[in-house]
């Protein structure tokens, strides 16, 4: 989040996977397809993709209400994304500006999502940051 701070840009986090989510590996391909899209993602933004199938282990696990035992990294992340934004779908994309408050509403992107529906949901999220 400081890194949104510093740079004056909000953050695009991006809750993914890259064993069992097949839609996940595609998104990067997918938006590079859409020059205005990838253009934004690039240039207007940060993005912050973190792996909910991370098997990294945690160096200090931890008990959630909600997942029980988290040890490992991927369990981490959605934990945070369950108890942040009370979903656990992936790939599930949110920008948010540094201080964690929301510019859009989280989006659960699937393989019939829109593009030009996600891009015009980023600009207006990006409208709302540099009216702020």
């Amino acid at each position: 989040m400081q890194a949104g701070i510093r740079s004056n840009k909000p953050i695009l986090i991006n809750f993914t996977g890259q064993i069992a989510c097949d839609i996940c590996r595609r998104l990067g391909p997918t938006f590079k397809k859409d020059l205005a899209l990838w253009d934004m993602l690039q240039n207007d933004m940060l993005v912050l993709c973190l792996y909910v199938d991370d098997t990294t282990a945690l160096d200090f696990p931890y008990h959630s209400e909600v997942l029980g035992d988290v040890n490992t990294l991927g369990e981490r992340w959605l934990d945070l994304q369950v108890q942040r934004f009370e979903d656990t779908t992936q790939p599930y994309l949110i920008l948010v500006d540094g201080y964690e408050g929301h510019l859009t509403e989280g989006i659960r992107f699937s393989e019939t999502y829109d593009l030009n529906e996600f891009r015009k949901t980023l600009a207006q999220g990006l409208e709302t940051f540099n009216s702020r």
